[in-house]
């Protein structure tokens, strides 16, 4: 028999590989790759990317924005549409992404149409009486009026879009011929219209008939004059 210690040995009885590791807890992520876009006035559409580990939503508040897929979850392509704007200002709309506890936005800034403003005449030639005419207005934004003479008087002095534009003035008692100027303006650009209103004939200024004879001189001796 031995008598000799005994010499225990420890053995793996399972392999290696076998035996289970404790991997770290992932965070949870979500981020976009882009916060803005900027578009022009016409309708169209765009991309931008999620990328997360975790269920997403997507949201937006205005009503020309619509948006692809609604919600998802790890990665993914959004696209963007939306409608034209029909007006001159810009406009814009929050989309909101949202899972995992954060809150991401993407800011959509589409720009309005350019100022359009043009009058279908530039000068009008009205005789001595009084009278009225129209300017026809093509515009696809806000304007005003301004006149630089007080015997013209325009129906209105501001408006928006397509309009008609009435444009009254006084007699011209004066023998002298007259103008007037008229500016219509929207945004950066003004267009002037010229008014010429005709001169009183000299003649006109007397009541006695010139095809009897008379003269100027007649007609001012014809006055009497008594003194008090």
């Amino acid at each position: 028999l031995s008598t000799g210690e005994a010499n225990p040995e420890l053995r793996n009885i399972f392999p290696i590989a076998a035996i289970p590791t404790q991997e770290a807890p992932v965070d949870n992520q979500l981020t976009i790759s882009s916060a803005s876009q900027t578009e022009n006035d016409v309708n169209g559409s765009y991309t931008f990317t999620i990328f997360s580990n975790v269920t997403w939503a997507v949201t937006e508040a205005s009503s020309f924005i619509s948006v692809s897929p609604a919600s998802g979850s790890n990665n993914a392509t959004i696209t963007v549409t939306y409608t034209e704007n029909t007006t001159t200002d810009s406009r814009s709309g929050v989309v909101t992404v949202a899972g995992g506890g954060f809150t991401r936005l993407h800011t959509l800034t589409q720009t309005g149409k350019a100022v359009a403003l043009t009058i279908d005449i530039a000068t009008k030639t009205q005789p001595k009486e009084a009278g009225n005419y129209n300017i026809q207005i093509t515009s696809n934004s806000d304007w005003n009026v301004v006149k630089n003479q007080p015997w013209v008087n325009p129906n209105t002095f501001s408006g928006s879009g397509n309009a008609t534009l009435n444009i009254e003035h006084d007699a011209n008692l004066s023998t002298d011929e007259r103008n007037s100027i008229i500016d219509i303006s929207a945004g950066t650009i003004t267009r002037t219209h010229t008014l010429t209103q005709e001169a009183q004939a000299s003649t006109s200024l007397f009541e006695q008939s010139m095809t009897t004879g008379d003269t100027k001189v007649d007609a001012c001796n014809s006055f009497s004059f008594q003194n008090y």
